[in-house]
């Protein structure tokens, strides 16, 4: 049992070395394919920027990365992969359709690649490979298994992005985008997706739609003015305006105008009563009254003078509050924008730990499936142990049980020897014969 244990402890010894080993060897970082890349110069614009945008976000899609990544950790090796490819030539030379060629059109990452061409038309086809240009998923049969000596392939590893000339295919104008497949920041794989340049959306009907969304826009432009328009007249320029208006307001009338209009309007009220009731005196009574309106409108003249120094005073802590609300208001937008901030990068943080948990869930599971294949070897191994000691058990048994019959087979042809010699000699005494030992001693006497 003992070395049971100690066979155990050294095979999963031996398989944690082998995948420190295989981590070592992962594929290198490559820039992002927006910025570098070969791209032909006779594919239109739209095509560039589907291939720079839209497909190269598709190397992104979780199923594909979690179906290249499981993929990459079976560790094919290149005999393998060669010898897969062909079985797959060979079978597409007689137009079948083997089991395993069906298999990579059914999974659940080729699935995921037909909705993706169900969204979009003009996409004729995609096939994703692994770190070693293995296809991993695809929506039709391609011509081979292996792509990696190809350059979309190597270009894709080297350069980020490949998208080849144009031409013809089934009378459709195609050109192939191959883009990478990014765990993280990581390449792991490739994508190739077949564009149909005629079917990809031009770009003018994009630039169509901004007019309309500027229209759209432009009733907020309408509202933006009023807003500065109510806020002038509250700090600096309705007030003095306000008091400048309402200054000559109470100065033209009290000066010019009320002491006159009153004599008018309290003459002819005052005249026809001025012969029955003694109008003279009332006249002057009106007068007097207008001669101190008159009189108080150098106090009132003084007023206008302090007014615009409370008003200023009350402009000056209006605007000093605003500075406050202001500066309080800009604060709340900081910390609103860094919470903003803070909230968009906690999807692509989450994003990242379930990655991370992803990883080491399938290295746990395939260091599981090691240690289960090590220990059933081992069983086998101890079982076969065991078959062999009673084998040999049972042998050694046979061997004793051939040496008790031999012995005895012994003790028989001693005592067949002691009979025979016995009968000899009774034979020699009746013959009267003697024994020839006996003449030969009697000859040398």
């Amino acid at each position: 049992m003992g070395k049971i244990i100690l066979v155990m402890i050294c095979a999963l010894s031996l398989i944690l070395g082998a995948c420190e080993k295989r981590e070592s060897k992962k594929p290198s970082e490559v820039k992002s394919p927006e910025a570098t890349g070969i791209i032909s110069n006779k594919v239109p614009q739209q095509v560039v920027d589907i291939a720079t945008g839209l497909l190269t976000d598709f190397g992104k899609d979780p199923i594909v990365v979690k179906a290249v990544k499981t993929q990459n950790a079976l560790g094919q090796t290149k005999d393998q992969i060669k010898a897969m490819d062909t079985k797959w030539q060979a079978a597409k030379k007689e137009g079948k359709t083997e089991p395993f060629m069906k298999a990579l059109m059914e999974n659940p990452c080729a699935k995921q690649l037909n909705k993706l061409m169900t969204e979009h038309p003009f996409i004729t086809e995609i096939f994703v490979t692994d770190n070693q240009g293995a296809n991993a998923c695809q929506t039709g049969l391609t011509g081979d298994y292996w792509q990696g000596d190809e350059a979309k392939f190597k270009e894709v590893y080297k350069k980020g992005i490949l998208v080849s000339h144009p031409g013809l295919e089934d009378g459709m104008n195609i050109s192939q985008v191959s883009v990478p497949v990014l765990m993280k920041k990581r390449h792991i794989g490739t994508m190739t997706i077949g564009v149909n340049i005629d079917k990809v959306p031009a770009p003018k009907k994009a630039e169509a739609v901004k007019p309309k969304v500027e229209q759209t826009e432009a009733a907020p432009a309408v509202v933006k003015p009023v807003a500065p328009a109510t806020e002038e007249p509250k700090t600096e320029v309705v007030a003095p305006a306000v008091v400048e208006k309402v200054v000559p307001a109470t100065e033209e009338p009290k000066k010019e105008i009320a002491a006159p209009a009153v004599a008018e309007k309290v003459a002819p009220e005052t005249e026809e009563p001025k012969t029955e009731v003694g109008v003279p005196a009332e006249v002057t009574e009106k007068v007097e009254e207008a001669v101190d309106e008159k009189m108080e409108t150098p106090a009132q003249k003084e007023t206008p003078k302090e007014a615009p120094a409370i008003v200023v005073e009350a402009v000056e802590e209006a605007q000093e509050d605003a500075a406050k609300v202001t500066q309080q208001v800009e604060e709340v937008a900081k910390e609103t924008e860094k919470a903003t901030k803070d909230l968009l990068y906690l999807p692509a943080q989450v994003e990242k730990v379930q990655q991370d948990a992803e990883e080491v869930q399938l290295e746990v599971e395939k260091v599981a499936a090691q240690v289960k294949m090590v220990s059933e070897k081992v069983q086998k191994v101890s079982e076969e142990s065991q078959q062999v000691l009673d084998k040999a058990r049972n042998a050694m048994e046979q061997v004793l049980k051939a040496r008790a019959q031999l012995r005895d087979a012994a003790d028989q042809i001693q005592k067949s020897a002691a009979l025979m010699t016995e009968k000899l000699g009774e034979i020699q005494l009746i013959t009267g014969e003697q024994d020839p030992q006996d003449k030969a001693l009697e000859k040398t006497d």
